[in-house]
């Protein structure tokens, strides 16, 4: 969201979502899903789920205390999707809302 101001977890995301040399990617290699765990000083992990694009020029990545892959990377998925279809204005609500809902009980 716009108005995420964790400046040490932004200024760390893009090596975590870019943890290589951009020049050895092709341009046509397929997008890729991917998980990377960060740990704070007082243990808590915070999971970074991601999703790199066809020829990595971006990555989506959504950072949450909760361990929901299939979740996640079906999200992911479906901006990618949007995406590729040109559709901006409707992953950016989509996300919107999705920061806005409440986590559901559990059971």
């Amino acid at each position: 969201p716009e108005d995420y101001n964790d400046q040490e977890v932004l200024q760390t995301l893009t090596k975590f979502c870019f943890p290589f040399c951009m020049d050895s990617l092709a341009a046509s290699q397929v997008g890729q899903n991917f998980t990377f765990v960060l740990t704070d000083i007082d243990s808590k992990q915070k999971f970074g789920f991601c999703r790199l694009s066809s020829g990595a020029k971006n990555c989506f990545c959504i950072l949450s205390y909760l361990p929901w892959f299939e979740v996640f990377y079906k999200l992911l998925n479906i901006l990618a999707d949007y995406t590729a279809k040109g559709q901006d204005s409707q992953w950016t609500e989509f996300l919107e809302t999705l920061y806005k809902l409440s986590i559901p009980d559990p059971g």
